[in-house]
């Protein structure tokens, strides 16, 4: 009881012997009571006298001791009035929480009384009592209308919680049944699969705030209350969730976006630790975002179940960009991520010296580092871009041509041109990625009369909104594209760059590496060591006339030659088969001289940059071709932790091998996937192959990361935290990481943080 009174702010004292049992009777001074809602003591005295008795002058009230699992309930002969009405002793019967305080002629709510916790705007049943008696029993007022909040439904839970404990005499860790943390769960649950959903799809959270509505639009906002509409358990478990917990803050979203990032990342840490074999190797490029922010993108690859895949780690930002930052860098996030450092198989950078340096570059650093050598890949995507701008470079009628189709690109992209012109549009010439040369190429072949007639009609100022700066530029760009240099140069160079073409799109793909694609670079080469004949330029030559059949072609440069040789000049037949590139005395079809050296120029690139003294590449190609001759050379670059695994066959396995590869007529490209199902019996051979299919030749990956977060970050997104976009970026590029979260898992990293004002465990 003194508990009871306690919890309304009133003082007790004790009676004595003569009055009643202490154990069941307590006795309050009038005078001594601090009530909550106003009414003096003179008032409660004049108004109870009548029903309860007193023994002196103060007037005493006596009450009925209460206990914490039972609510004081006075059954009266009569209850004091108020305005004609009074409280009725049958509505204990209705409402099982309802308590009566004779004392002040008010009821309360014994639940929310006592099992409250957090503060709630609903004082009448807490703090200073409800009176109303006409409204009691109204359906949305009074005693209704309380039992319906999600206040006291929470409230009534942790009652029942506790009876059902104290029966049973457990020990009480928690005062919520398991009904209320079931709903708990099933909305929080569904407040993630919202955001799951809006982040794999990468699709924008927040909208703008309507001042007038007081309601914030988009589509997180609507997609929840979609759901809400359709979901009618979602609908009853709202009704237990307090209107400071409902989780659809921007706070709440980016920790659930954050939990889902870094679940995904131990997920990819799972997989390299349970690889077929227990290497990896790290691929890491980065880029500036929207907001200026350095962004350093990390990726494994490994090989698990027969199939090599390359999964993105993490993105970091970078304060620095020196080399021993980014050194450290990289090694704080594979220890973060509980990533074994004493497994990296290889590193793969772009051509920068901070990363590529023997010295001072990362690749050098991280060996020093981590106390051994690591053998670095150039990237193989950056090396193809290199063979192309080298190349513009060191040929000056190769840079004048792309100078041409820049302004090519210009001129038909405008808005006046569209209209006009009906062909497929040209691409703008990319600094970073050599595609958009093939690209603007290929648009010009595929579409070269029709551009034609377009800059005719223009020169003929058939259209009248140009004005003469861009009349003028046409008739240049017709004088130019009709020549046999450029129509010459058109052809020849998307010949070459339609054959390196395969070499970039399997460099795209995640799945293929240096093992696969070694014998794709080869094949390229072969492919241009070809084009070198004269039968080959023969041809070359034909198709750039077709392209233009009236044209006279009598000088290499017709365009700006007008005036042509009146005497023909008889070439030296001594020198029929050479590139004459000195004056000779002699006038030399200049077309061929320009194929052979725009061809030999490619193959040379092609030889230094990918087949010139790499003794790694040679040991893949032992591995795959199964030369394993000299196996000590192998050792060196794959064995390279014999503490950890022995990768290398014995002799007579591989003779097994070679033998079954010969009787079942297994082609080379499908060792490794029948080597993947003979694991149990090759299992040497096969760990062989899969760290041989370890080996990264990309960081394609990296940069279609980039590709990812530029999508995100819009320029409505602009303001987003480097934090979230990173998170948005992880989630969406790892689905299959994203599907394997576990959400029981997930709603228990969630439960254990700070500040969870719901309880779902």
């Amino acid at each position: 009881m003194e508990n009871w009174l306690k919890g309304f702010g009133l003082k007790t004292k004790k009676t004595n012997k003569d009055s009643t049992k202490s154990s069941d009777i307590g006795t309050v001074s009038v005078q001594s009571l601090s009530l909550l809602d106003g009414t003096s003591s003179s008032n409660i005295a004049s108004t109870s006298n009548a029903n309860i008795s007193s023994s002196s002058t103060t007037t005493v009230h006596k009450f009925v001791a209460t206990e914490i699992d039972r609510p004081n309930r006075p059954i009266l002969q009569s209850y004091p009035k108020t305005d004609g009405r009074n409280f009725r002793s049958q509505w204990f019967d209705q409402f099982k929480w309802l308590e009566y305080n004779p004392e002040i002629d008010a009821c309360f709510c014994y639940v929310c009384r006592t099992f409250i916790t957090t503060e709630t705007k609903e004082t009448a049943f807490v703090k200073t009592g409800y009176r109303n008696w006409k409204n009691a029993l109204e359906k949305n007022r009074g005693f209704r209308k309380h039992e319906e909040t999600s206040t006291h439904l929470v409230c009534l839970s942790k009652w029942e919680e506790y009876k059902v404990r104290s029966t049973i005499n457990q020990e009480v860790s928690t005062l919520v049944n398991d009904n209320v943390l079931s709903k708990h769960r099933y909305y929080v649950r569904s407040v993630f699969e919202v955001i799951q959903f809006l982040a794999a799809h990468e699709l924008p959270f927040r909208g703008d705030y309507v001042k007038e509505d007081h309601s914030e639009t988009g589509l997180f906002r609507a997609l929840f209350e979609y759901t809400l509409k359709k979901d009618q358990e979602l609908q009853n478990c709202l009704k237990c969730i307090p209107e400071n917990a409902k989780y659809l803050s921007p706070e709440i979203q980016n920790e659930i976006i954050e939990i889902m990032a870094s679940c995904i990342r131990s997920e990819v840490a799972k997989d390299i630790e349970n690889a077929d074999v227990p290497f990896f190797c790290i691929m890491v490029d980065g880029t500036r975002d929207r907001n200026n922010a350095e962004a350093v993108s990390i990726v494994v690859r490994f090989v698990k179940n027969g199939v090599p895949t390359e999964s993105l780690l993490d993105i970091i930002e970078a304060h620095d960009l020196t080399a021993e930052y980014l050194t450290n860098l990289i090694l704080k996030t594979l220890n973060d991520n509980q990533v074994d450092t004493k497994k990296l198989l290889s590193q793969c950078y772009d051509g920068a010296a901070v990363m590529k340096g023997c010295r001072g570059g990362v690749q050098a650093l991280l060996g020093e580092k981590l106390e051994r050598a690591i053998p670095y890949v150039h990237c193989f995507n950056h090396q193809l871009h290199l063979i192309v701008t080298d190349l513009v470079k060191k040929v000056n009628s190769v840079q004048k041509y792309f100078d041409y189709c820049a302004r090519i690109h210009k001129i038909f992209s405008t808005f006046k041109f569209k209209s006009y012109y009906g062909g497929h549009r040209t691409s703008r010439l990319l600094e970073q990625r050599w595609t958009g040369h093939l690209k603007v190429t290929e648009v010009i072949y595929n579409n070269y009369t029709t551009m034609i007639e377009a800059l005719c009609c223009a020169m003929n100022q058939e259209f009248e909104e140009l004005d003469g700066v861009t009349v003028v530029e046409c008739v240049g760009l017709v004088a130019i594209m009709k020549s046999l240099s450029f129509r010459f140069l058109l052809r020849t160079l998307l010949k070459i760059f339609k054959t390196i073409e395969p070499a970039d799109r399997i460099l795209q793909h995640r799945d293929n590496g240096l093992a696969t694609a070694l014998p794709i670079m080869r094949s390229v080469y072969s492919t241009l060591q070809g084009f070198r004949s004269d039968d080959i330029y023969n041809d070359v030559l034909r198709e750039c006339c077709d392209l233009l059949p009236d044209a006279q072609d009598a000088s290499f440069n017709s365009a700006d030659n007008t005036r042509g040789s009146k005497r023909k000049i008889k070439a030296n037949v001594h020198l029929v088969d050479y590139v004459v590139t000195e004056s000779s005395g002699i006038h030399q079809v200049e077309c061929k001289q320009l194929y052979f050296e725009i061809l030999d120029l490619v193959l040379q690139l092609f030889d230094t940059r990918f087949f010139d003294n790499c003794s790694l590449f040679d040991v893949i190609d032992k591995v795959f071709n199964f030369s394993f001759e000299n196996i000590d050379e192998l050792a060196n670059f794959i064995n390279i932790h014999p503490n950890i695994v022995n990768v290398i066959p014995s002799n007579e396995e591989i003779i097994c091998v070679k033998n079954y590869f010969i009787e079942n007529k297994i082609e080379q490209k499908d060792y490794f996937i029948t080597l993947f199902s003979l694991k149990n019996a090759f299992k040497k051979t096969y760990n062989l192959f899969a760290t041989a299919a370890t080996f990264s030749c990309s960081s394609a990956t990296c940069e279609a990361t980039f590709s990812t977060m530029n999508r995100i970050i819009t320029p409505y997104r602009s303001s987003m935290l480097f934090g979230r976009s990173c998170n948005l970026t992880i989630i969406p590029f790892e689905k299959q990481g994203l599907n394997k979260i576990d959400v029981d898992s997930f709603l228990k990293i969630f439960n254990s943080r700070k500040n969870r004002k719901l309880q779902l465990y």
